[in-house]
């Protein structure tokens, strides 16, 4: 038999075998292509881990002093304490001032950090609390005599750790799902949650913790069967430990992912209540993370700002230069490393298009739980770097950077996109898919170049060839070697855009079992309310 939308499904024989030469044929192909966006994003993460040195990533020369020595510091690196009371450990020289040569200078190369030793310097740029610590506790145990070589592998660990769980998460998801999934994620990871998950920054592991709960959770309610749901939820509660472990404020992230994923999701959890029990969790778990760290001691500290111009005028101005700090994501507002290193136009403007376009595109059809849900991430996506920056009194710029905000990033495109009673996303056409794919692809490529660079040469050197006359690389392949792998690697993983686009366009277990015959179909059986006919054909034209 074939569907309307040509799709073949199992078909018996008088003798009552099923033959599937297409379900084979097809499901092969999918895991082929799945099998090469793994290979393509390990390549990906290799060239963006060995693009920059040691030092490099916005207070590395902190987060690198935490991994060498976590809490409780006496147990991990030799401590001394200030007059003030005030620690400090003792880790390499090239550990801590690795950075200082180049930071915020881009016509300097990396080659200044050359002249480091190995020789153990006193610094106080260590954790003691102010993260939750689960993050660098977990960067010792990569720690090793080669500075640089324990970097990198640190993050292609991190790296590695966001590839494998959101293919664990993508094979546990429906298949419009899946497509929610890609589209929510790839839309946005250019460039900046590329880079911050392939580093040593802590925000890497909130971006890939928050990701992997929301979508496990999803995959959790739609479960078809029992060993899927409790796969799902084990996998959300391992990105919720990832994210509360890493930033208190991920934690505050995880437990409005989770009061947004029961509303949103509240038809499934009513049919099968005890699935109630993964968002609770996941809830838990951000809220003990939130309370592991004193970052966010700035919201309840009692200040004295000054307001220059009045608190209404102050919040005012923020009000209008706020949308820069929301599309950080796209490269658009601050640059990368130290805030040294800026995209170029023709990174974040497409970026922008296809992950706002998708947007505005998935706001076609809501209901009240989709408004309700979206209305309060948004809220806070909003409202609370207003609230840090008012209570304060900085200016946007100040305080409160991009990257803190980025984990709700994806949650925000996903809710956008999800279609209220049959669940994942409207499926884009060939066209839309391909301009999608040359934007992001094209994007990535250009901010991977950029970023090698930055280091290679410095920005000064604008031709195109990176290896010539480069100033600083390492061992293995070549500086343009690299930006190919990368490049040809992310082409490979974006390829997953043509994939999600194949198949029905409605198919999901959160439909009522009425219009679910009615929907695989696109027939319209009497009685049938209006409104749900005409919803169907619009589906259907797509």
């Amino acid at each position: 038999m074939t569907t309307q939308g040509g799709e073949q499904t199992a078909v018996e024989d008088s003798g009552g075998t099923s033959r599937q030469p297409g379900w084979v044929r097809r499901h092969l192909w999918v895991m082929a292509v799945a099998v090469l966006a793994i290979v393509g994003g390990c390549a990906t993460v290799y060239a963006w881990a060995v693009a920059a040195p040691a030092g490099a990533s916005p207070d590395e020369d902190f987060h690198l002093t935490s991994a060498w020595c976590p809490m409780p510091l006496e147990k991990s690196c030799a401590v001394t304490y200030t007059s003030t009371g005030v620690p400090q450990v003792s880790v390499p020289d090239k550990v801590i001032d690795a950075s200082h040569c180049y930071a915020f200078q881009p016509e300097q190369s990396a080659a200044c950090e050359g002249s480091l030793t190995d020789d153990n310097v006193w610094t106080s740029r260590v954790n003691d609390g102010m993260y939750p610590g689960g993050f660098y506790n977990v960067m010792h145990l990569f720690i090793g005599q080669n500075v640089f070589k324990s970097v990198v592998l640190m993050r292609l660990v991190n790296g590695g750790l966001a590839i494998g769980l959101m293919a664990v998460v993508a094979f546990l998801l429906p298949r419009t799902g899946r497509r929610l999934m890609a589209y929510a994620t790839l839309a946005v990871v250019v460039p900046d949650m590329i880079y911050f998950v392939c580093s040593i920054n802590p925000s890497g592991w909130a971006m890939t913790g928050l990701a992997v709960a929301w979508f496990a959770m999803y995959a959790a309610f739609h479960a078809e069967s029992r060993w899927r749901g409790i796969v799902s939820g084990v996998i959300a509660l391992a990105g919720a430990a990832m994210g509360a472990t890493a930033r208190s404020d991920a934690g505050a992230y995880l437990a409005v992912a989770a009061v947004g994923a029961t509303i949103l999701f509240f038809p499934q959890i009513r049919r099968q209540w005890w699935k109630i029990v993964v968002p609770c969790f996941v809830m838990a778990i951000g809220l003990v993370g939130f309370f592991s760290g004193n970052q966010t001691d700035i919201l309840s500290t009692d200040l004295e700002p000054v307001y220059p111009n009045g608190q209404l005028q102050f919040l005012m101005n923020n009000l209008f230069q706020v949308p820069s700090l929301l599309i950080g994501y796209s490269g658009g507002s601050m640059g990368l490393n130290w805030v040294d290193t800026g995209m170029p136009a023709i990174v974040w403007i497409p970026v922008l298009l296809v992950s706002l376009g998708l947007v505005f595109w998935g706001l076609r059809r809501n209901d009240w739980r989709k408004v309700l849900t979206l209305a309060g991430v948004t809220l806070v996506f909003i409202g609370l770097p207003l609230y840090v920056l008012q209570r304060g009194a900085y200016p946007v710029g100040q305080m409160v950077q991009p990257r803190y905000l980025m984990p709700l990033v994806p949650i925000i495109v996903a809710v956008a996109l999800y279609r209220p009673g049959r669940g994942g996303a409207s499926r884009l056409s060939r066209t839309q898919s391909v301009l999608a794919y040359l934007a992001l692809v094209g994007a990535q490529a250009v901010a991977l170049h950029t970023q090698i660079r930055r280091f290679v040469t410095g920005v000064d050197v604008t031709t195109f060839n990176l290896n010539y006359q480069a100033e600083w690389w390492h061992a293995g392949p070549s500086p343009m070697m690299t930006w190919i792998l990368g490049s040809v690697g992310f082409a490979v993983v974006a390829l997953v855009l043509f994939v999600v686009s194949r198949g029905p366009n409605n198919q999901d277990v959160s439909v009522e079992p009425r219009q679910q015959a009615v929907i695989a179909d696109h027939e319209i059986p009497d009685p049938l309310p209006v409104s749900v006919a005409v919803h169907a054909i619009a589906e259907a034209d797509e």
